[in-house]
């Protein structure tokens, strides 16, 4: 369906393909194939080579949840200013702790995901359920902050993290924001 030298986004290939658009793919691209997206399965969203990429830049970051999601954080909030209305509890100044704390609790999330590639929708249930009714995240920030934690990893793994690792989590962390978003409705 796909060469490996071509770079073209999972979900415009479903919709060009006549598919239901799956994970990854935007609002418009769903509107243009007259579906909204679903979330799948990461087994079935990504390849093996996908799925290695993932488990090859986690493993890096395992132990290590804290400083890279502050610096998520901070990024987020410096690049983006109006996510920081979502964190009314770290203050208009967020100290070194606040970040490290809710950092961590943020990449903890995405090693749950990690984790459970093979159900998404059940390991996140809870945190879907809370960024919905309870703390009511609008869902157009995931993006934004998926945006961030690309940069985050390009800035630190630099050469060693390649198109395909990006595009390997981009596509992850778009499956990760569907699911988050799926109690909205």
């Amino acid at each position: 369906m796909q060469d490996e030298g071509l770079c073209v986004p999972f979900a415009l290939l479903q919709i060009r393909s006549g598919g239901v658009p799956e994970v990854g793919c935007s609002y418009k691209e769903a509107q243009a194939a007259g579906a909204a997206p679903r979330a799948r399965h990461a087994s079935a969203m990504l390849n093996a080579q996908e799925r290695a990429h993932i488990e090859q830049v986690w493993d890096l970051i395992a132990g290590h949840e804290a400083p890279f999601g502050a610096e998520l954080l901070l990024r987020l909030f410096t690049v983006y200013p109006s996510t920081t209305l979502y964190f009314k509890h770290l203050g208009a100044c967020p100290d070194e702790v606040h970040l490290l704390s809710h950092g961590q609790r943020m990449l903890e999330a995405v090693g749950v995901a990690v984790q459970h590639m093979d159900n998404l929708r059940a390991a996140l249930s809870p945190l879907a359920d809370l960024h919905a009714h309870v703390l009511r995240v609008d869902p157009t920030n995931f993006p934004l902050l998926i945006q961030c934690f690309q940069v985050v990893l390009a800035s630190h793994l630099q050469d060693e993290f390649t198109v395909e690792m990006q595009a390997a989590w981009d596509k992850f962390l778009t499956g990760v924001a569907i699911v988050l978003t799926e109690k909205y409705r």
